[in-house]
């Protein structure tokens, strides 16, 4: 429950210094004994705030990382350590995109002689590629092994083709 005046007298100045150094902001409003919401309205305009979500991305995925290098050779923890990992590069990617969304890129390079028929098999496999690229993009994180063990077992083709 919020404090009356609390949030008066919030550090703002301490608490985007925690929040830059991987603190969450329910944590910080606990401390404070105020709202979660009532906080990002107190400090979202202060102009670091933006760069202090960015580094608390990247100190989440850090510390996990490490947390995951260091756990213990039992299964049970490695999956816990590794679906921390996971949640936190999610989470870094919903507030930084720009660095932490995943990267892929198709490259097409145009033909300078005809290759007569096998032109229009280049162009079929063009499309199921783009259309392979287009679909795990819109799958999570890890499921494109998934259609590239797909492709491995199919040979390439589609079901609408077989």
């Amino acid at each position: 429950m919020a404090k009356p005046g609390a949030l008066a007298n919030l550090n703002v100045e301490a608490a985007i210094a925690e929040i830059a150094s991987g603190a969450l902001m329910h944590q910080i409003a606990a401390r404070y004994g105020v709202g979660k919401s009532a906080l990002r309205r107190k400090i979202k305009d202060h102009p670091n705030y933006h760069e202090a979500i960015q580094s608390q991305a990247e100190c989440l995925v850090d510390q996990t990382t490490s947390e995951l290098m260091d756990v213990a050779a039992d299964a049970v923890l490695i999956a816990r350590a590794r679906a921390r990992v996971d949640g936190a590069h999610r989470w870094a990617q919903a507030r930084d995109p720009a660095r932490w969304a995943p990267r892929q890129s198709i490259a097409v390079i145009p033909a300078v002689q005809t290759l007569g028929d096998r032109e229009e098999l280049i162009i079929e496999a063009a499309r199921r590629i783009a259309y392979l690229v287009d679909a795990a993009s819109r799958l999570p994180h890890r499921s494109t092994e998934i259609i590239d063990a797909d492709i491995v077992s199919n040979g390439g083709n589609s079901d609408d083709n077989q």
